[in-house]
């Protein structure tokens, strides 16, 4: 049986704000620090901004949909799931 993470998040306006001030933060502080104690090394720059690359790849392959979308997802998924076990049982069925 296959099983499927599903995240239900529901977030304030400023919430979202603040979450997207201390993400910028962070990667601001990432390339101020090491401006300060790795003298800027390109390298490390380059370093930085590729896990920030894979993570907004990460960030766009998720999908975002909304609660009544959600709930037909979610039936087709289970029809879908409830069809291939009728399936499987009627082969089992056959083979006997």
């Amino acid at each position: 049986m296959t099983e499927y993470k599903i995240y239900y998040r529901k977030e304030a306006f400023i919430q979202s704000v603040i979450n997207d001030a201390f993400t910028f933060g962070i990667m601001f502080a990432l390339f101020y620090l090491n401006h300060m104690f790795c003298g800027g090394k390109g390298i490390i720059n380059i370093i930085i901004g590729f896990f920030i690359l894979c993570e907004a790849v990460a960030v766009a392959k998720r999908q975002y949909k909304t609660i009544p979308e959600m709930k037909e997802e979610l039936a087709r998924l289970e029809s879908a799931e409830a069809a291939k076990l009728e399936n499987n049982s009627a082969r089992v069925t056959l083979k006997r």
